[in-house]
């Protein structure tokens, strides 16, 4: 078990929960209904799901949220992309993108770090 403060990844996070906080607030409801809480919620997701995930007592256990909050970054990027295609006109959307890639990336990486631990970790069978 790890604390999240110390996984760069979940800094990172944070810092882009922050930022997409502040664009989507430029979203009014009447130009995309639902689209603000959708992105809202998603860009959350990411840094709750690394905490969640190192605070697991097993790799695989870890890797699995881990797995949610690459999914999660997903499907920021895929909000944001949409908010820029309906031409909502949001400043920092392609600042947003690059950062929610990377902070993908780091957590795809830090994802196959506990999938390799996983597998060297002895099985807990009934036996043990």
């Amino acid at each position: 078990m790890q604390d999240p403060a110390n996984i760069q990844a979940w800094h990172r996070a944070i810092a882009l929960a922050v930022r997409v906080h502040r664009i989507s607030r430029g979203i009014k409801r009447t130009q995309a209904p639902g689209l603000r809480s959708q992105i809202d919620r998603a860009v959350d997701s990411i840094p709750s799901n690394i905490a969640e995930g190192v605070a697991q007592p097993g790799a695989a256990d870890c890797a699995r949220f881990l797995s949610y909050a690459v999914s999660s970054a997903f499907e920021v990027e895929s909000h944001l992309i949409l908010a820029d295609k309906l031409g909502l006109n949001l400043g920092g959307i392609e600042a947003a993108l690059d950062e929610t890639r990377q902070v993908r990336r780091m957590t795809f990486s830090l994802r196959k770090h506990y999938v390799e631990k996983a597998k060297r970790e002895k099985p807990k069978g009934r036996d043990s």
